[in-house]
């Protein structure tokens, strides 16, 4: 392999398996299908039959997990995780940017001075390339904005100690 090759297997394998538009569902039936969809069309688990709903907040964590199966296949959450194409994401809210040891990030990221704020983690869900040029995210991003924040919620939710 040439020295060109590695960056183009990371970035099929991204946009392959993991940063694409394809959300798993169970339909009624029990039937797992995979669709494309746009992310603002991702449906929450229902709550089964007797149980009470799902809170608005309850939904919203939902949501982010569901959401975030699509980052999983380059980013772990576990705090002691390993790396995979992207960081692992453990406490990365308010955490600087760029500094997860391990982790080989771009110049872009490393120099950027940047911090974890939910603002600057739903622009850069939004569009990774534009909030940071020259970054390594192979994402094309969350343009919903209750998309990002359902994602950003669950993040802080398992990955804050």
């Amino acid at each position: 392999m040439n020295k060109f090759t590695y960056p183009i297997v990371f970035t099929v394998a991204a946009l392959l398996f993991g940063c694409g538009n394809t959300v798993s569902d169970t339909t009624d039936s029990g039937v797992s299908t995979d669709r494309r969809s746009a992310s603002s069309a991702v449906k929450v688990t229902p709550a089964a039959d007797g149980e009470p709903p799902l809170s608005a907040a309850e939904a919203m964590l939902d949501k982010g997990r569901v959401l975030f199966k699509r980052c999983s296949a380059c980013h772990t959450l576990n705090e002691g995780g390993r790396h995979r194409v992207g960081p692992n994401l453990w406490n990365i809210a308010e955490a600087s940017a760029g500094r997860k040891e391990g982790f080989n990030y771009s110049a872009a990221m490393r120099e950027s001075g940047l911090v974890w704020t939910d603002d600057n983690l739903a622009a850069y869900l939004e569009n990774p390339r534009k909030f940071m040029p020259k970054n390594k995210m192979s994402f094309a991003g969350l343009r919903n904005a209750e998309d990002q924040k359902a994602v950003i919620t669950y993040l802080k939710d398992k990955t804050t100690p």
